[in-house]
């Protein structure tokens, strides 16, 4: 019979302990099925996973603010995008982008708490809900993969390097963003299998 590990991840608030913040989300990113075997609590983690929610988002909406303010010149009626897109524009797309993580993690929390098999504790959901929150620390690296693409486009476009308004480059960042889509599932899936669990219908690890 499957016996689960020991829990090897005993997270502490970063409000009360911030090392432990840093050296919690080097490890999740090192080992990410550490997440599955963390003797954390959800209310524990939820102010880890938002606040790494927070900054993945303000990387991005700053990313989006620049290449849709400065770079792409999109023609929107009439006009190109850096009319009406200057500005405080990062600001609604570092709120979307967080409705979106928000939003995408409730999803993921619901699919694998909600549907537990009836021979299963429901004492397991918690654990499933802090892997979840935990594995918010993988939002980091697309989203600073992404800044720096952006970031580096912007520096040559403003040294007319390159014309970074080409669709070349429009297709390059949104090839790294399904790039980090496709990194965050295949971290948490690797990670959930390592830790002997599985969504409805995908049966045991």
């Amino acid at each position: 019979m499957h016996e689960r590990p020991p829990p090897v991840l005993d997270y502490s608030p970063p409000a009360a302990a911030p090392p432990s913040y840093v050296a919690t989300t080097v490890t999740i990113l090192l080992h990410p099925s550490l997440a599955f075997q963390s003797g954390a609590t959800a209310s524990a983690v939820r102010w880890f996973a938002r606040t790494h929610m927070a900054i993945a988002a303000l990387m991005l909406g700053i990313g989006t603010h620049l290449y849709v303010a400065y770079l792409s010149q999109v023609e929107l009626f009439g006009t190109t995008t850096g009319h009406w897109s200057d500005g405080w524009f990062w600001m609604p797309m570092t709120f979307a982008w967080y409705v979106l993580f928000a939003a995408v993690s409730r999803i993921i929390q619901w699919r694998y708490t909600g549907h537990q098999d009836a021979a299963e504790p429901r004492a397991a959901a918690p654990d499933r809900r802090t892997a979840v929150l935990l594995h918010c620390a993988h939002l980091l690296p697309p989203a600073v993969v992404i800044l720096a693409t952006v970031l580096v486009l912007y520096r040559l476009d403003w040294s007319w390097t390159i014309d970074a308004s080409e669709p070349r480059y429009g297709i390059l960042l949104a090839s790294e963003l399904v790039a980090g889509a496709a990194y965050l599932g295949l971290t948490f899936r690797i990670a959930s299998r390592a830790g002997g669990w599985a969504a409805p219908g995908e049966g045991g690890y």
